[in-house]
């Protein structure tokens, strides 16, 4: 393809062009910054380990998104599909200051094998960088970290939570998590983050999955997990029973 930018240009000098031309040039050369559908899909927290491709609908995945300066995060999640044809999948935004959640929006994608997220992320992925950008949130890459974390420039905060378990253990045919209570201490300070009960479909089990922290180690998220009833008997799902946020003490 022949480029005529000899309209309007100063032909005296070989090097001159002007703005327009040069916009025009760097798209059709493929030089202009990409679109944000273009850019790269977010990355997966591995949380489970899948024992085959079949089994793989079962198990809850999530991509975390990044924070805000006030301690808003934001992560993906693909759901358990145990009954669906479709892709289910969740955008949520948790305000860790008050550790609500601000946002939640539900997303379908038909179920085809492949690359899901990046078929996800180019379908939706414009939409959600319009959300993320209302609550200040960047894109970035948050990593999982294990407990105990470790914080501080000297590395002498420590972070600690663990749970609290009451089973059920009245009906022998369901038995499961009746109560479960995240305790919390933040250096020299105990507390209870939260607490949360079921009167039926008791889960097998809860765990904490481990803990996302901000870059300015100011906020933290903790993932706590559960292997729930599949709803026939087996296979039984494993999933996200709760993201709980919470503010760390300057350290």
């Amino acid at each position: 393809m022949r480029l005529d930018f000899s309209a309007g240009t100063d032909t005296s000098s070989p090097t001159t062009m002007n703005l327009p031309h040069l916009l025009a040039c760097a798209c059709l050369l493929g030089l202009a910054s990409p679109s944000f559908a273009e850019s790269p899909a977010p990355k997966e927290t591995p949380l489970f380990v899948t024992a085959s491709k079949e089994d793989d609908r079962m198990d809850e995945r999530i991509f975390p998104l990044g924070w805000s300066a006030d301690g808003k995060f934001a992560w993906l999640s693909r759901k358990v599909e145990e009954a669906s044809d479709e892709g289910l999948w969740g955008l949520s935004i948790l305000d860790t200051a008050t550790n609500k959640v601000i946002e939640a929006v539900p997303y379908t994608l038909p179920d085809k094998p492949g690359d899901a997220v990046g078929r996800f992320w180019a379908k939706h992925g414009k939409a959600i960088q319009e959300v993320l950008t209302k609550h200040g949130i960047k894109l970035s890459r948050p990593v999982l970290d294990h407990l105990p974390l470790i914080l501080g420039r000297r590395r002498n905060y420590v972070v600690m939570a663990d749970l609290t378990l009451d089973e059920q253990k009245d009906d022998l045919a369901y038995l499961g998590v009746k109560r479960f209570k995240v305790n919390l201490r933040l250096g020299e300070t105990k507390s209870v983050l939260l607490e949360k009960s079921y009167e039926q479909f008791f889960p097998f089990s809860v765990a904490l999955a481990g803990c996302y922290h901000s870059p300015d180690e100011k906020y933290a998220v903790l993932v706590i997990t559960a292997l729930r009833r599949g709803w026939e008997g087996a296979p039984h799902p494993r999933m996200v029973e709760t993201m709980a946020g919470f503010q760390l003490e300057e350290p």
